[in-house]
């Protein structure tokens, strides 16, 4: 599994930002969103995207952009807690988990690189062989491309290089179908990953792991929103992708 990267961006006085690299391993609700289909395996990718789209627009005139990420959102303990991102919608994750809005993290490798920003992460630390490594995380990116199908599979593939061993060998990977719903009248579709048969590489790779995709239309700064959850199995309940995704809303 590919090393991890933590990016604490910090913006100061003239523009400057503070940068902390580490290594890596990896309230209101929102509509409901159904439950994850069964996990069907296969030897080939992702589910194929019916219309992929090769020309991505610019932004629309007038599309609102933001360099930085609110501000964030302080709650009572013991409380969700909410996330609002530049791309103009909101997320919560658990009351336990570590609320790292302005940071951005993710994966890095030959094949690519996968970056979050508004970062939330459980278990930080708890790989003793590293100086790093999370028990589930997430996060959110954004896209000039309008086909959310295109998007979220492309998201989701990156699953098959971040678990790998740098040395050509591949976990196995089980894809759901694409799941369609809406988000305040706006389409969204979510695909899902499970992960197994990691190769080890650092002896802090997970037995399994979950993997959720979500992409819906933005409202700034891109024109659709990627909401990532990554979970560790037997580290927490895999199930806590369910509530995350249901607490996303316009902010």
């Amino acid at each position: 599994m590919k090393s991890f990267l933590l990016r604490k961006v910090l913006p100061i006085i003239g523009g400057i930002t503070a940068l902390l690299l580490l290594p890596r391993v990896s309230s209101v609700l929102g509509p409901e969103v159904p439950s994850v289909p069964t996990l069907v395996p296969t030897t080939a990718a992702a589910p194929d995207p019916s219309t992929p789209q090769t020309t991505r627009p610019p932004l629309p005139e007038g599309f609102p952009s933001l360099l930085f990420p609110p501000p964030k959102i302080d709650v009572e303990p013991g409380q969700p807690q909410p996330i609002d991102t530049r791309y103009g919608l909101t997320y919560e994750i658990p009351a336990d988990w570590k609320n790292d809005h302005g940071a951005s993290s993710g994966w890095s490798g030959e094949e690519g690189h996968a970056v979050y920003g508004s970062v939330g992460s459980f278990g930080y630390g708890s790989c003793p062989e590293k100086d790093g490594g999370w028990l589930a995380m997430s996060g959110v990116a954004g896209s000039r491309d309008i086909d959310l199908e295109t998007v979220a599979t492309e998201r989701i593939r990156d699953v098959e290089w971040i678990f790998d061993d740098n040395a050509g060998t591949r976990p196995t990977v089980e894809y759901t179908a694409p799941v369609w719903f809406e988000i305040a009248d706006r389409p969204a579709i979510r695909i899902s990953a499970r992960i197994t048969d990691i190769p080890e590489v650092s002896g802090c790779e997970p037995d399994a792991a979950r993997f959720d995709i979500v992409a819906t239309p933005g409202y700034a700064t891109a024109q659709t929103m990627v909401l990532m959850v990554q979970v560790n199995e037997g580290a927490y309940d895999v199930d806590v992708a369910d509530d995350i995704i249901a607490t996303l809303r316009p902010t």
